[in-house]
C-alpha cells in the first residue's frame, strides 16, 4: 500500500478513529494564504483537541515555516492534546533527513518505516490478493486469484513505481481478466509494457547533450530527481528553463528537486 493508505489504516484500526482525521499536505503551503489560514486561524487543525493530524510532504516546506511550524506544535502542546503523524520521505538506504531528526528528538516521535516494494517481495502475493478483493468490489467481478506463476512473476518484477505500480497493475489485470484467476500470459505481457515505461530515456536536450543512462534500480522518486538535475545543469541552472523543457511547472520542479 502507498504511505496515505498505511496513514488511513492505522487510523482506522486505533482508538481515535471515532476522532476527526486532518490532513495537512506541505506542498501547498507555499501560498501564503493557505499557511496563514494553518498558522491563525481558529478553524485551523493546530487549533484542535483530540484530533489526528497527518502531516505530508514536510520537506518541502521552506526552513523558515519548518521551523515555524514545529515551535508552534511544540510551544502550543499541539502534540499533547493530539496524536500527529509526519511523513518524510527519503531513500531508504541513506542517511536520515536532518528534518527527520529535528522531528524525531524535538517532539519524541515514534518511527515507522515503509521500505520500497522491491525489499517486501515476500508480501508482494498477500498484497496482490487484497487490491484484487477490492477490485472486484469496483467492478463486480468474481476473480479468484492469480496463477502461481502469475505470482511468481510479480514477485520477480522491481517495482520502480513501487506501491503505487502495483495497484495500477492489479487494477488493470482486474479490470480485463474475464476469467476466475488472472493469467500468467496476461502478467507477463503487461509487466512487459511496465517495464519498457520505465526504460531509460533520451531527455530533451541541446546539440551536443548525450543521451544519460538512468539506474531504474533506485525509487522513482530519485530517478525523477536525477532527470531534473541533469535538465537544470544543461540550462545552466536555469530553473525556468529547465521547468519548460520539461513541460512542468517550477513549483513542481523545485518539489521534485527536494525530494
Amino acid at each position: 500500500m502507498d504511505t496515505q493508505k498505511f496513514i488511513e489504516m492505522l487510523y482506522i484500526q486505533s482508538e481515535e478513529q471515532n476522532n476527526p482525521l486532518a490532513v495537512i499536505d506541505c506542498s501547498r503551503l507555499e501560498n501564503s494564504r493557505n499557511w496563514n489560514f494553518l498558522m491563525q486561524d481558529m478553524n485551523s487543525p493546530l487549533s484542535d483537541t483530540g484530533t489526528t493530524i497527518y502531516i505530508r510532504n514536510i520537506d518541502l516546506l521552506s526552513e523558515i515555516h519548518f521551523q515555524e511550524l514545529i515551535y508552534t506544535i511544540k510551544d502550543t502542546d499541539l502534540y499533547k492534546r493530539n496524536r500527529i503523524i509526519f511523513e518524510l520521505a527519503h531513500a531508504h538506504k541513506d542517511a536520515y533527513p536532518e528534518r527527520y531528526l529535528s522531528v524525531r528528538d524535538t517532539l519524541n516521535c515514534i518511527t515507522i518505516e515503509i521500505p520500497p516494494l522491491r525489499e517486501t517481495r515476500e508480501y508482494i502475493p498477500h498484497m496482490a490478493g487484497l487490491l484484487t478483493g477490492i477490485f472486484n468490489v469496483e467492478y463486480g467481478n468474481e476473480i479468484a486469484g492469480f496463477e502461481p506463476d502469475a505470482l511468481n512473476l510479480l514477485q520477480n518484477y522491481d517495482w520502480p513505481g513501487n506501491y503505487t505500480q502495483l495497484k495500477r497493475v492489479v487494477g488493470i489485470l482486474a479490470a480485463t481478466t474475464e476469467e476466475p484467476y488472472i493469467r500468467t500470459r496476461d502478467v507477463r505481457y503487461l509487466l512487459l509494457d511496465e517495464h519498457k515505461k520505465f526504460q531509460p530515456a533520451n531527455l530533451p536536450s541541446s546539440a551536443g547533450t548525450a543521451a544519460v543512462a538512468l539506474d531504474l534500480h533506485k525509487p522513482l522518486d530519485q530517478i525523477n530527481r536525477k532527470i531534473v538535475e541533469i535538465v537544470v545543469e544543461e540550462e545552466n541552472g536555469n530553473q525556468s528553463a529547465a521547468a519548460r523543457r520539461l513541460g512542468i511547472s517550477r513549483t513542481t520542479l523545485w518539489r521534485l528537486m527536494k525530494s
